[in-house]
């Protein structure tokens, strides 16, 4: 083990092979953190992203919710049941008979 090239991850401070650090070949040099606390942290990073994407959805969510129940109560119930009825009534709505 002489022969091989350590170098220290910057995150856990472990000295590691060379081997278990990426290389960066557009840089011409190894990451600076082992590819175990590199894959720590993209899991991290993934896990608050989709926190904060179920967290924006809920949100969507919720208004939309709330958007409906208002323009029920505005305009009353039957409001859903008459647009649904001239949007069949549309001309492009209409079924053309077939010759």
């Amino acid at each position: 083990m002489s022969d091989e090239e350590l170098k220290q991850c910057s995150k856990c401070l472990r000295v590691k092979p060379i081997d278990e650090f990426r290389y960066l070949t557009a840089q011409g040099r190894y990451q600076a953190q082992c590819l175990e606390c590199e894959r720590k942290y993209a899991l991290n990073r993934r896990n608050r992203l989709l926190h904060r994407v179920d967290k924006l959805y809920e949100k969507k969510r919720s208004y939309a919710i709330r958007t409906i129940i208002n323009f029920i109560e505005t305009f009353g119930e039957g409001v859903i049941e008459d647009a649904k009825r001239q949007r069949n009534q549309a001309p492009w709505m209409q079924r053309k008979d077939a010759r």
